[in-house]
This record gives structure tokens, sequence and C-alpha cells, in this order.
């Protein structure tokens, strides 16, 4: 399915807009479903991507592609055993204030951002392998990227913002609100900014322990 199929489902099935002059542009309904493929996306892990970040040798830190939400899975190189995510709580608590001097092959990471740093820092130069979940970025296809699946449900979101539309011929919040419930239902609801700022920085599966993450 292709952005035009969803606009021409919305259409058809949700706004019973079939007949020019439409009450909602093509230009507009575009960036509702690419609005909806967003909020899909931070809702739920439907876009994941497999990508490598060359490592060198002393540098513990490196940048990480700003549409990752959530890391998966990370490894170095051609070493089968994946890296533990970890804080700086965890590491000054078991390696003391001292931990970021400590150099070795890296076994944990550590996240703040869109930053990665390893640790121990790498004493030669490597690869890191990451599994995230992500937003589309500027190469995103949505037939290859995102499962067949999804897609039928991105409409009711593209509904819930063409109701919200403060027009005379197109506000309606009531149905605006019956189709966010049908793509929370399907995609979860959408998390605060705080939140996902929060969970950039915690391991997947933490522990909280004291009122803080390990």
């Amino acid at each position: 399915m292709t952005i035009n199929d969803l606009i021409k489902i919305a259409r058809q099935d949700i706004l019973n807009d079939v007949v020019p002059d439409y009450l909602w542009s093509d230009a507009q309904l575009e960036r509702f479903a690419n609005d909806a493929i967003v909020e899909a996306c931070h809702r739920a892990p439907i876009l994941r991507k497999a990508r490598i970040i060359q490592v060198t040798s002393g540098v513990a830190g490196y940048d990480v592609d700003t549409t990752v939400l959530q890391i998966y899975f990370a490894k170095m190189g051609d070493d089968n055993n994946p890296l533990s995510a970890t804080t700086d709580y965890e590491l000054s608590l078991n390696y003391g204030a001292g931990w970021r001097t400590l150099t070795g092959d890296p076994k944990r990471y550590m996240r703040r951002g869109h930053n990665i740093r390893l640790f121990p820092t790498p004493i030669s130069n490597d690869s890191l392998a990451l599994t995230t979940s992500n937003i589309p970025d500027e190469n995103f296809d949505l037939e290859s990227d995102i499962e067949e699946q999804f897609h039928p449900h991105l409409v009711f979101y593209i509904g819930y913002k063409a109701f919200m539309m403060p027009d005379m011929d197109t506000y309606n919040p009531v149905k605006a609100n019956d189709y966010l419930s049908m793509f929370d239902a399907k995609f979860g609801k959408r998390k605060s900014a705080k939140f996902d700022s929060v969970s950039f920085e915690t391991p997947m599966y933490a522990t909280i322990i004291s009122g803080r993450m390990a």
C-alpha cells in the first residue's frame, strides 16, 4: 500500500469525499498520512532498522541517528554476544567515579539522547551493530519499510486529523475522537515527550531500584 492508496481509502471509507471539489485537498491528506505514520512509529515499534557504526580505538562516544527511538540490540563486530544497556548510575555504583577512564573490549553501552557511549572505552578499531525502532527518514518507503498488516489502520489517524480541521464543513470532534480511539486501540496511546526522553536513556527491561533506573 502506498501513501496515495491511504488517501484513496480515507476518502472512500472515512471521509466520504470522493467528488471534486474536495473538502480536503490531496496535499492535506498526504500530510495527515505522513503524520499517521510518524505517530504509529512513536507508539509501536513497527519500523525497525539495522545499522553499523564504525568504532575508533580510544573513542567511547558515537552519534546515533535522530530517527532512532529505541535500541533493541547492540553488538561489537564479529562478537555474537550482545552488549548490555546500562546507566551512569549503574556504572558509578559498580566501578566508581572513574569508570570513564577504563579501557578494554566494550561490554556495555549507555545512551544519552542521540549519543551512545561504549563501556569500557574501546582499545581497538571495530564496528558497532545496532537494531533499532525508528521514525521515518528521507528514504522511507511505506510498502517496503512497514508490514502490510499495519497499513489499513493508518487511515484512522487521517480521519482524526481531517475531522479536527477548524472549518464549518470539516470539523466534527465526535468523529475525530472515534477515529483516534481506533488508532489508539491498534498502536497504543501517545506517550509524552518527557517519557520519550527518559526512555532513550533507560535500558530495555530495566529494574527500578530505590527510585532509580538500574
